[in-house]
């Protein structure tokens, strides 16, 4: 699903799509990479991204790696 100009729509809807079915690897990848875009310029939306990617799949590590990465001292 692309949503041009809303943006935190497609996320959440990409997002329900991962909780529907593990099985939605590139609703993951998407997410995933939207949040690693935005590191620099919104760390904060970052943060939340990758807290609710990892929520949604807890079994991928992705998330988690990206997070002590970019926030964990």
């Amino acid at each position: 699903m692309r949503v041009k100009g809303r943006k935190s729509e497609a996320i959440d809807a990409y997002l329900e799509s991962i909780r529907t079915s593990h099985d939605f690897r590139t609703s993951y990848v998407i997410v995933f990479v939207l949040a690693q875009q935005s590191a620099v310029s919104d760390p904060s939306g970052d943060r939340r991204m990758l807290l609710a990617l990892e929520a949604a799949d807890p079994y991928r590590p992705e998330a988690r790696i990206l997070l002590n990465k970019l926030f964990e001292p």
